[in-house]
């Protein structure tokens, strides 16, 4: 079979040695089919039947032809191998560079999950700095997806199961990469909007504990100044400016 899988630089390299293997075989027997040619062209000049004659050309048509094609199909695919092998070695290297790129995030994501005991705001900070960094690496991921599409559909002729799978592959892993990164930072964003409104209700809090502190004084100093009157009850006036109060 002269199919190969696109992106396997051994494979193509495989085939263009092969190929070349043909071309020579070609080039090597060329001067045996002019020999044929000139024989049959020898006893069609012989023959006095036009019938015979119409063969011989015939026959003479069919195989130049059939030469002619197969010499032609092996530079056409020669041509398309090189090229291949060109993008196919491209192609590999941004392969290659998107894999260490997608494990280097993981890692730098897995280490700000361990990170939890960290202030919120300097959690968000840079978790927020790892989303840029991925936004900036989508202008990678389109560009090997596009040199993969190119691939895909260049080389449609071949095996071109491996490339569509790793591309699929890689970008399913950047997907899923930004999402838990984005997803974190809502997250933290969420607890910090928490915390700020639970400080807010302890300001109130404490606030208010102050008033009512500042309101008893209030009434113990009066207490101690004037005498209680028949009836009055300071501990109920005190209750009645805190629930006031609250």
């Amino acid at each position: 079979s002269n199919i190969v899988t696109v992106g396997n630089i051994e494979e193509i390299n495989r085939m263009i040695a092969r190929m070349k293997i043909t071309e020579g075989d070609l080039e090597h027997r060329h001067p045996q089919l002019d020999s044929v040619f000139t024989l049959a062209q020898n006893l069609k000049n012989k023959t006095s039947s036009s019938d015979l004659r119409t063969a011989i050309t015939e026959k003479l048509e069919k195989v130049k032809n059939q030469w002619d094609g197969t010499q032609h199909g092996v530079e056409v695919r020669q041509h398309q191998l090189k090229c291949m092998l060109t993008d196919s070695m491209k192609w590999n290297d941004q392969k290659q560079e998107m894999e260490k790129l997608i494990g280097q995030y993981e890692i730098h994501l897995h280490a700000l999950l361990q990170s939890s005991k960290e202030k919120l705001t300097k959690q968000i900070s840079e978790n927020k700095i790892l989303m840029q960094d991925l936004d900036k690496g989508d202008a990678r991921i389109i560009s090997f997806n596009e040199l993969s599409s190119k691939l895909l559909q260049d080389y449609s002729g071949d095996d071109t199961r491996n490339v569509k799978e790793i591309m699929n592959h890689l970008n399913t892993s950047w997907i899923n990469l930004k999402h838990r990164t984005c997803n974190r930072q809502n997250c933290l964003e969420a607890d910090l909007k928490t915390v700020h409104a639970l400080l807010r209700d302890l300001e109130k809090f404490l606030k208010w504990i102050q008033e009512a502190e500042a309101t008893a004084n209030v009434l113990a100093d009066a207490l101690q100044r004037e005498p209680t009157t028949p009836g009055s009850d300071p501990g109920r006036e005190l209750k009645k400016q805190i629930e006031v109060r609250g």
